[in-house]
């Protein structure tokens, strides 16, 4: 990410379980993943940015989850299962090969691989570049944190897309699940 003349980059490493804050200048910070609360985390990685110059704003609070508990503020969540870390990540890196190479076969306009927070799923969405209809409704409940514009905007090109989830969107699907959508034009009888 550009900062100023420089550029900086924060990598989760998931086998020396450490959060890697990289600067272009050679500079390198790493914060501890490890048992300890959200509020405890946050500090320590707001520390790791300050101690490179880096002043920057991040939006303190979760978004998509019901109860949005400021970071600064959150004692509550305080766990670090450093094995399941590492088993998530593997199962994150495979499936990305795997969406890249639905993408990749695509001669369209076709989107990174990309990873949603919120929802913990992996993605990639093919555009066919045609109009598609006013979205209908239905599918995942709405989000109170995502914006009607921002919905609004996604969905005005018929799309396919591939995704691989593992959070709870995806409980009571075993370890993982993956699942294709598609919006297109609705047919008509």
């Amino acid at each position: 990410m550009p900062y100023g003349g420089r550029t900086f980059s924060a990598d989760f490493d998931f086998l020396d379980h450490h959060l890697y804050l990289r600067m272009s200048d050679g500079a390198t910070r790493a914060v501890p993943l490890m048992p300890r609360s959200v509020a405890d985390f946050y500090a320590a990685y707001l520390e790791a940015l300050r101690s490179l110059g880096l002043e920057v704003r991040i939006r303190p609070v979760p978004v998509e989850v019901e109860r949005a508990i400021p970071f600064a503020e959150d004692g509550e969540h305080a766990s670090y299962d450093a094995e399941a870390a590492n088993r998530c990540w593997r199962l994150l890196a495979q499936a990305d090969r795997v969406l890249k190479r639905f993408r990749g076969r695509f001669l369209g306009k076709a989107s990174p691989v990309h990873f949603f927070w919120g929802s913990f799923d992996l993605a990639a969405t093919r555009f066919s570049g045609r109009p598609a209809p006013p979205h209908p409704g239905g599918g995942l409940p709405p989000r109170r944190t995502t914006p009607c514009s921002t919905s609004h905007r996604a969905r005005t090109r018929r799309r396919l897309s591939a995704a691989v989830g593992i959070g709870p969107r995806w409980s009571g699907h075993g370890s993982g699940r993956h699942d294709r959508a598609r919006y297109a034009a609705p047919k008509h009888n």
